[in-house]
């Protein structure tokens, strides 16, 4: 059976509209009667007297507050789920939904971070090698260009190693025989002895390669300065204290055998 909608009482000296399904959130209350209460005779007050269970509809039994079985009362005395979207119904509603916790937007700032980051790591792969490849083409500040420069200017510097070790091999490596010839140093024997006067008569030694030039296809002109001290004048008398020197060269490299060796050296002073 099925109650019929209406107001009925709901407990709690108001009257509360059933839609014949459930309670509604709709209330009505009673207006005292101002006028009458302030000369009417004080009653004493009278028990409420509940209804016989039996004659209250089972399903007025089951809603009404408090009957076995019936939900729950919320913190108001109305049962949980009977008016969505107030505070204290179970599920939450409009209330719960209003006052969840927002959440924090900062992992966009880390995931920016993390962008620039990466983007900095990437440009340093690429520039690195550029750089480390530029200044690996300068032998003593100046840029040795094309690959057949830098090969020059290799055998320039290996030719003043080979005085400054007395070896021979690289010395004749590092030469043709016209331009050993030219310095009246044709052998090994010959080499080694100018060797070791060399350096015995000079220290700090260091060559310097201020320039290459392309002559053509099959010569290259390597400019350098070199510095040293001896213990001797211009006129090559001994002195007590060692004097600096600085001289300014310009060889001449031409190929050989798929290479580049020294054809001459020319004293620009």
């Amino acid at each position: 059976m099925t109650t019929p909608a209406g107001w009925y009482d709901d407990g709690h000296g108001a009257q509360r509209w059933w839609d014949g399904a459930q309670w509604t959130e709709h209330v009505q209350t009673p207006a005292p009667d101002v006028a009458a209460s302030a000369h009417a005779p004080i009653e004493q007050a009278q028990p409420t007297v509940s209804p016989d269970p039996a004659e209250v509809p089972w399903e007025l039994q089951q809603q009404a507050p408090g009957a076995p079985g019936a939900a729950p009362l919320d913190p108001n005395g109305y049962p949980y789920g009977a008016y969505p979207g107030f505070a204290g119904a179970p599920g939450g509603g409009v209330f719960t939904g209003s006052t969840d916790p927002k959440k924090s937007k900062l992992w966009i700032l880390w995931v920016v971070l993390g962008v620039v980051v990466i983007g900095i790591i990437l440009l340093g792969i690429v520039l690195i090698p550029l750089l480390l490849h530029f200044f690996s083409g300068s032998a003593g500040g100046a840029s040795t260009g094309t690959d057949a420069e830098g090969a020059a200017v290799a055998v320039v510097q290996q030719y003043d190693q080979a005085w400054d070790t007395a070896d021979c091999a690289k010395y004749t490596a590092a030469t043709t025989a016209d331009f050993r010839e030219s310095v009246d140093i044709v052998d090994c024997d010959a080499f080694t002895s100018a060797s070791a006067a060399f350096t015995e008569q000079t220290d700090d030694y260091e060559i310097t390669v201020d320039g290459v030039d392309v002559d053509g296809s099959d010569t290259i002109l390597v400019s350098t300065t070199e510095t040293y001290t001896a213990p001797f004048d211009e006129n090559g008398e001994p002195t007590n204290d060692s004097t600096v020197y600085t001289e300014t060269y310009i060889y001449t490299l031409v190929q050989s055998d798929g290479g580049w060796v020294i054809d001459g050296a020319d004293d620009s002073q």
